[in-house]
């Protein structure tokens, strides 16, 4: 499943500061759009109609703790890269 995924560029697109020139944006977005396609390729290839992940890899922290969860995103943040649609349907209960 990890092979389904391009390698990302280190770069940040948004906080990338050549971003701020129109230019380097719409290039910016035609990556994305390409690297969409080939992911999508690949689905297509390997005969994937969905990708189920988690929504968040870890249970809710102490709210001291929310500078640690950066490595959380990984899953929504495929998704939002993406633009692939995502949803969230709860399970089980807390206790």
């Amino acid at each position: 499943m990890a092979s389904l995924f391009v390698t990302p560029n280190r770069r940040s697109f948004a906080g990338d500061p050549a971003a701020q020139n129109s230019e380097v944006l719409w290039e910016y977005l035609h990556e994305q759009r390409k690297i969409k396609h080939e992911v999508l390729d690949k689905m297509k290839t390997q005969n994937l109609d969905v990708i189920l992940t988690p929504a968040f890899p870890f249970p809710a922290t102490k709210i001291e703790d929310a500078e640690k969860l950066l490595g959380g995103v990984c899953y929504t943040a495929i998704c939002n890269f993406l633009d692939f649609p995502a949803g969230v349907t709860p399970f089980g209960t807390e206790t």
